[in-house]
């Protein structure tokens, strides 16, 4: 099976969700990923081609707005309760023209010497969970597209 992408399918979905790292606060964790790594990695990706670079800074109140009544407004009817929230600080989603973008990313010598190194500053590499797809967008900027 070919991993290139030809002009006519769609683009892959790489999602990772991340852990800081213990000695980090949350805050600091989400400041340096957001401002100093970004900052390290988004004109590399754009130079490699990547379509997007997502990052998802989870809300640390995550369980009691799913699971609770956090905002005094859900009944016993209503609650989700009991559903399990996910054990990460972020999720990066990355948009890539193909499968064999992500390989050339991997190959690329920036990415162990640079992009690798600065991670380690700020996630639990040994936490990491990924995961690599095409995407589905029914709805978009409002509008169904189904």
């Amino acid at each position: 099976m070919s991993t290139q992408n030809t002009s006519a399918a769609p683009p892959i979905t790489l999602m990772a969700l991340i852990t800081k790292k213990k000695e980090l606060t949350w805050d600091e964790f989400s400041e340096y990923w957001r401002i100093s790594h970004a900052r390290l990695v988004a004109p590399w990706l754009e130079k490699r081609g990547v379509l997007k670079y997502r990052q998802i800074h989870l809300s640390r109140d995550s369980d009691a707005v799913i699971n609770g009544d956090s905002a005094g407004v859900l009944d016993s009817e209503h609650n989700t309760g009991g559903v399990e929230v996910f054990q990460c600080d972020g999720i990066l989603e990355l948009e890539l023209p193909s499968f064999q973008t992500w390989i050339d990313l991997m190959k690329d010598p920036y990415y162990a010497d640079v992009v690798v190194h600065d991670e380690r500053k700020f996630f639990d590499a040994k936490k990491v969970v990924m995961g690599i797809g095409s995407s589905v967008v029914p709805v978009e900027n409002g509008k169904a597209r189904i």
